[in-house]
């Protein structure tokens, strides 16, 4: 597959998604299990399923933005696009998956009222099993702001203060950052 043009990326629809408050693993866990067993990407047909063992990755990473919209994600991956894929590699520090090929992405947008985010939701490649077929999961979700993305801005390097908000810097996706970056992505 190729990966995502800056048109694509541009002309991403932004769908007003509300953020909610936090909520537990175990109440993420239950809106988990009314979600639809299949789930299919509009733009290039991958099903996927949503396990409820993914509330438990998404609900222990860093990224609270993305457990307050869990139960948009179906909607979220169902209309993103595929951006890009990289095989798994292993590092110092990183669990070695020797049953992961590589990691497609998939990248939408959404507002909430106030800011615009990305989405990022990563797809694991299996090979296959014993049964010759592979899971096709989601495996994490991750949330941030789109601004925090622009070139030059001094974002990136201190934190973004709203009213209201707290003195945190905002959550960079180094992946998402590295892509974008690679396609010379400016947002006016």
């Amino acid at each position: 597959m190729a990966t995502a043009s800056i048109k694509q990326i541009e002309d991403l629809p932004i769908r007003k998604i509300t953020i909610g408050e936090q909520i537990s693993q175990s109440e993420a866990k239950e809106l988990a299990r009314t979600f639809p067993k299949q789930l299919i990407n509009k733009n290039d047909g991958r099903v996927v399923v949503f396990p409820v063992a993914t509330v438990g990755k998404i609900y222990s990473s860093k990224n609270n933005n993305a457990i307050k919209i869990i139960k948009d994600i179906p909607y979220l991956y169902e209309t993103s696009i595929y951006a890009w894929s990289e095989p798994e590699t292993w590092f110092e520090g990183h669990k070695e998956h020797t049953n992961i090929k590589e990691y497609h992405y998939y990248l939408n947008k959404f507002n909430d009222g106030e800011n615009d985010f990305y989405v990022r939701i990563t797809i694991p490649e299996e090979y296959p099993g014993k049964t010759g077929e592979a899971r096709k999961v989601i495996h994490t979700a991750t949330v941030s702001e789109i601004a925090v993305y622009k070139k030059g801005d001094l974002s990136r390097q201190s934190p973004v203060i709203r009213r209201g908000a707290s003195d945190k810097s905002p959550l960079i996706d180094r992946k998402l950052e590295e892509f974008l970056y690679s396609l010379n992505i400016i947002y006016n």
